[in-house]
């Protein structure tokens, strides 16, 4: 068991993905599951002002609850599998995944690695 200060994405996705049952259906080891949580979690930055796992947590209680009550659950005839759950809830956790809190703009300008790494060049 860890301590709930600090681990509230480790916590909220991981609570949601249990409940989901997807787990199981995809023959996910928990202690596996909680590893990649742990990572995930320790990619966000506390410095960063915005995009922290605090925002992260935040939007995956957003992402389930539009999934299970709101207007997204509505607009499924059949309402979302397990999977199709995991997968929203997932992609809501590591959405600003190493987000370095500035803009694709302000990278580009300062000639940042992370720019020119990813710098879509023509043909």
């Amino acid at each position: 068991c860890f301590r709930v200060r600090g681990n509230c994405l480790r916590l909220l996705t991981n609570f949601v993905a249990q409940s989901s049952f997807a787990l199981e259906e995809l023959c996910i080891d928990c202690k596996k599951w909680d590893e990649l949580l742990f990572a995930v979690q320790k990619g966000y930055h506390q410095d960063n002002p915005y995009h922290m796992r605090l925002h992260a947590a935040d939007v995956v209680h957003g992402a389930y609850w539009f999934c299970k009550v709101g207007e997204l659950w509505s607009l499924s005839l059949k309402g979302f599998t397990n999977v199709e759950l995991f997968t929203v809830i997932f992609s809501a956790a590591i959405h600003d995944y190493d987000h370095p809190g500035v803009s694709n703009n302000f990278l580009i300008k300062t000639n940042d690695p992370l720019a020119i790494l990813y710098m879509t060049r023509p043909c």
